[in-house]
């Protein structure tokens, strides 16, 4: 006798997002159908409202620049437009993938999860699952953050990053953390220090509750489009067996610095700073030091640079890299 009927009002479907997307345009453009319906096969769950934001968002963008044509880069811009005006963007001076040093291997598999990040419909169209997320392992100071952050550049997703302490304080955490990233996907989560989540549950009942709950937002009945994980960790033994299955984590890289990756940090370096008079070559450095991370590497040479300086009475500064 009260308030007794009750109305659902579901997210609009694949029509009702191509009818939104068209709504506010007032200019005449033509529409490059399959490309705008494969980016709008992946807005399922947004709202109508946001749908019409991007609509009035895109028509200021065709009517501004003359565009006669709307595929589905212009809408992926958009979508990242929008984000950006929410405070949503990479620090300033973040490097690409190719600006990083890494083993070629490493380099490579960056390199895929970009395009798989940029051009899902590849591996799509070809019946290739795409996989949920990836695992970063390897020692502290070996890139992890840099290599997430660079493929967030590439791709031109936007980055949220966490923590696994973080997400371990209030199971809540992690729909907040889930909500944010619908909210501005495309999106990669970046879960930093992630070993407490990781870890198989059978020995981490501590971080039982949110494994959980992560495996079922990232592999539930909801399909989460264009959110990507990333766990970074330190440790890669005994990781529980239902992340790292295909579909969900599974792409596994490991950061364990090369030689010659370590190698070219320290030419970079070197080479960085002219103003220091440097005695031996960066590969005595490295065969003295062959295990270092490329952070620690760069710290034992700040440190070498900043005694010199404070020693120096004339201002010239000398580091002998065979003696560092």
């Amino acid at each position: 006798g009260r308030f007794d009927v009750k109305s659902t009002l579901p997210p609009p479907g694949l029509a009702a997002r191509r009818a939104l997307i068209k709504s506010e345009l007032k200019q005449k453009v033509a529409f490059d159908e399959a490309s705008v319906e494969a980016v709008l096969k992946r807005w399922e769950g947004w709202s109508a409202a946001r749908i019409r934001h991007l609509s009035k968002m895109l028509d200021e963008h065709v009517r501004k620049h003359g565009i006669t044509t709307v595929d589905g880069q212009l809408l992926r811009l958009m979508v990242r437009k929008n984000a950006e005006g929410a405070g949503f963007r990479l620090p300033e001076g973040v490097l690409s993938v190719d600006q990083l040093h890494f083993a070629p291997a490493l380099k490579r598999s960056l390199k895929h999860i970009v395009t798989m990040l940029r051009e899902p419909q590849r591996l799509e169209q070809v019946g290739a699952v795409l996989p949920r997320g990836a695992i970063f392992y390897g020692p502290p100071g070996t890139g992890k953050t840099a290599a997430a952050q660079a493929i967030a550049k590439d791709s031109e997703w936007n980055l949220l990053v966490t923590t696994a302490s973080d997400l371990l304080s209030t199971p809540k955490k992690v729909d907040d953390i889930i909500k944010q990233a619908r909210d501005i996907r495309p999106c990669i989560v970046f879960i930093d220090e992630a070993e407490g989540i990781l870890l198989n549950r059978l020995d981490n009942p501590q971080g039982k509750e949110v494994t959980n709950k992560l495996l079922a937002l990232i592999d539930g009945p909801r399909k989460l489009h264009d959110v990507f994980f990333i766990a970074a960790t330190n440790f890669v033994d005994n990781l529980d067996e239902a992340m790292l299955r295909e579909g969900r984590l599974s792409e596994h890289l490991d950061f364990t610095p090369s030689e010659d990756a370590l190698l070219s940090v320290v030419r970079e370096f070197v080479q960085a700073r002219p103003q220091v008079r440097w005695l031996g070559s960066p590969e005595d450095f490295v065969r003295r030091y062959p295990d270092l991370t490329p952070a620690n590497a760069q710290g034992l040479l700040n440190r070498a640079i900043r005694q010199q300086a404070l020693d120096s009475s004339t201002g010239q500064v000398t580091v002998d890299l065979r003696e560092v």
